[in-house]
């Protein structure tokens, strides 16, 4: 029986042995490795760069607000995302847990921040390939959760890029490369979006939010507020072009969440990031379309003070009647059909103001998806206090 427990305790020594954990994690990426080759598709063309960030040697082309850009893609197009040209390994093959493995082994010996920021957003992009593949094999489900591995992806790319250029890093190509990444991934996410069913568009719609959002503000914060009302129109035409009712949905939705704020400022290592004004989240009603006109619509609003103070809201809306206070309140549509803007203004103890607005469609009228820039986040008046957070502890970014 000794004999028993001492080969027993032996072969489990060996397999917990530091030189086992690196042959497994060496077999995984041999695994990765030739599925990847596998699973990319046959084609005649010219193979693909080998870095991991494609750099475009011609300056972006700034839309303009009065062009109108269009989403919709021929199914048999080949896309290719900063370089990336096949997603690899999607997640309905079993052998998809050892890209992860492999991923996570890369990034923890990836110790610059831009660096991280490109290894990141690579993963983000092969992420929206996959999304994509997996849509046009009908395989709609494994789509929308993959939303939620792209979203996280491109999130902590950003957030790398806050912290780079923070630490003086130059973050120009970086920038570059994420804007033109981005516009491919609305092309994945709108095509999604015509093409999931009704239960998977909550995931692609919260993919569009949870990236564009924070984006705007990054754009905002790196290259000035006028390339961030370029970004915000080109958004709009984007998914005004698949339909006004998604667009309405969308913006409304636009919002940086509360972690998100945080883990930006603290990024940045400035609290100065958010405005030390109060941070909106969202502001929800209860519905957005077709409302009969003279209805009760309940809205409410989501808000925080990074500094934890008492927040005030006060409700503004140009038709309609307000009624009560506080975060939420109750608007009486008009008798007129129409598409009505209802605005909130969220003041702290120190008089930081932002503001935010939803836009409610009374009754059957058109949605151009054309309208007055709401942003993400409109800070009103600012004053900046240098000290830490005590509302908030910080999330779970990576690198943070």
């Amino acid at each position: 029986m000794d004999d028993i427990y001492y080969w027993v305790l032996r072969v489990w020594g060996a397999l917990t042995s530091k030189k086992a954990l690196v042959f497994v994690a060496c077999v995984a990426a041999v695994v990765v490795t030739v599925s990847t080759v596998f699973a990319a598709p046959l084609s005649d063309a010219q193979p693909a760069e080998s870095s991991d960030v494609f750099v475009s040697m011609e300056p972006p082309k700034i839309q303009g607000p009065v062009v109108r850009t269009f989403v919709t893609m021929d199914p048999m197009e080949e896309l290719s995302i900063g370089g990336v040209d096949s997603p690899g390994t999607l997640p309905t093959s079993p052998f998809f847990f050892a890209k992860g493995i492999v991923r996570d082994v890369r990034y923890a010996f990836t110790f610059d921040p831009v660096d991280k920021a490109n290894l990141k957003l690579r993963y983000a992009n092969e992420d929206a390939l996959s999304i994509r593949a997996m849509v046009l094999a009908g395989e709609y489900l494994e789509a929308a959760q993959q939303c939620f591995s792209y979203q996280d992806n491109f999130f902590n790319s950003l957030a790398w890029a806050v912290k780079a250029r923070k630490q003086g890093n130059d973050i120009e190509t970086l920038m570059l490369n994420l804007m033109l990444a981005h516009d491919k991934h609305r092309l994945v996410l709108a095509d999604a979006l015509c093409t999931v069913e009704e239960s998977q568009l909550e995931a692609v719609m919260g993919a569009i939010t949870y990236t564009s959002a924070p984006f705007e503000q990054v754009i905002k914060w790196t290259n000035g507020p006028e390339e961030a009302v370029q970004f915000y129109t080109k958004l709009s035409n984007d998914f005004s072009s698949v339909g006004g009712d998604i667009w309405l949905q969308i913006e409304n939705r636009l919002g940086l969440d509360i972690e998100q704020a945080v883990a930006l400022s603290q990024a940045m290592g400035d609290r100065s990031t958010v405005g030390d004004a109060p941070v909106i989240s969202s502001v929800k009603a209860e519905r957005t379309l077709d409302v009969e006109p003279g209805s009760t619509i309940a809205i409410a609003c989501s808000a925080a003070d990074l500094s934890g103070g008492e927040l005030t809201y006060k409700w503004v809306a140009a038709k309609g009647e307000i009624a009560g206070d506080g975060p939420s309140v109750d608007w009486i549509a008009p008798d007129a059909p129409g598409l009505y803007t209802v605005s909130v203004i969220v003041s702290d103890e120190r008089g930081n103001q932002s503001r935010k607005s939803i836009s409610i469609r009374v009754g059957d009228v058109a949605i151009t998806g054309e309208g007055e820039h709401q942003g993400t986040l409109q800070t009103i008046e600012l004053e900046v206090v240098p000290d830490g957070h005590t509302l908030l502890s910080a999330p779970v970014v990576e690198g943070s």
